[in-house]
């Protein structure tokens, strides 16, 4: 296995954007625009229109996945072993299990519920190590999305019956750090999501731009947002809903 190559950056506010995009109509006071479909000039009152249409259809498109927003509380239980973020409409997983140290899972025999929270799995598994080829897409993400039956838990592992799970990238599984680094709460997330691990490095899905054998991971133990090599590896919380 290689070492490991660590960059820190400044966490975003991206939460409190989502919010804001998602709970307001967009507001236009110009006068005029080119609308380049049609080769004419339209009013303000027009553009505000085609935006807010526009932002009613990809909400819509999004409303098998979105969770309720303004609820009392940001996150929310949904006893189904998923939880809901009101603030950016993402559905998280909710692990399972004993936190402890992180097992490399291999297989369906070595890590029976994909939900386990040390369950480890890596980024890519073939040589050059730049593409989503490892346990991370072919065992964990394939099995709780496909519902295969295991064997040994005797039920099958699709997640609360939904079929569109995938990786989050670097910036949404940011978005649930309880404060940037370094944050004063080990581990860094709200207890809603269940147990987190000792050493809790979470894999995304957003490969680093300067350096394709590298992807980012977010370490919930004080808010690092790290890169690795995808031969590593790190532990994993699936998430659906709008990129």
């Amino acid at each position: 296995m290689t070492n490991k190559l660590s960059i820190r950056f400044k966490q975003f506010a991206i939460g409190a954007l989502v919010a804001a995009l998602g709970a307001s109509a967009v507001v236009i006071a110009a006068v005029v625009f080119s609308d380049f479909t049609s080769g004419t000039t339209i009013s303000a009152a027009e553009m505000n229109a085609k935006l807010n249409a526009l932002k009613d259809a990809v909400n819509a498109s999004a409303a098998s996945v979105a969770c309720p927003a303004n609820t009392p509380t940001r996150f929310t239980d949904n006893g189904n072993g998923t939880v809901c973020d009101s603030q950016t409409g993402l559905m998280w997983e909710k692990k399972t299990g004993t936190a402890g140290l992180a097992f490399a899972c291999t297989d369906v025999s070595s890590c029976p519920d994909p939900h386990n929270v040390n369950n480890a799995y890596t980024w890519s598994a073939a040589t050059p190590f730049t593409e989503p080829t490892g346990t991370l897409f072919t065992d964990f993400l394939k099995r709780i999305n496909l519902g295969e039956s295991v064997a040994i838990a005797l039920n099958t592992v699709t997640q609360a019956g939904y079929t569109d799970w995938r990786i989050p990238n670097v910036f949404e599984l940011q978005s649930i750090l309880l404060a940037p680094s370094p944050c004063d709460t080990t581990p860094c997330i709200d207890t809603v999501f269940g147990p987190t691990g000792v050493n809790s490095f979470y894999w995304s899905s957003s490969s680093f731009a300067s350096g394709s054998i590298l992807a980012w991971y977010v370490s919930f133990i004080i808010g690092d947002v790290v890169i690795d090599n995808k031969d590593n590896v790190r532990r994993v919380r699936a998430v659906r809903g709008g990129r």
